[in-house]
């Protein structure tokens, strides 16, 4: 699962395995944003 890297997610998932993503939303904007991808493994 992909979310946005905000301290409620940060707590609510600090269980499992975290690993921030740089990404854009949309293929014409340039602004890169961090997601954070959860797993269970």
């Amino acid at each position: 699962m992909s979310i946005n890297d905000v301290d409620e997610i940060r707590q609510l998932y600090g269980e499992f395995t975290i690993e921030e993503v740089e990404t854009a939303y949309h293929v014409t904007h340039k602004k890169k944003v961090v997601e954070l991808l959860t797993r269970n493994y």
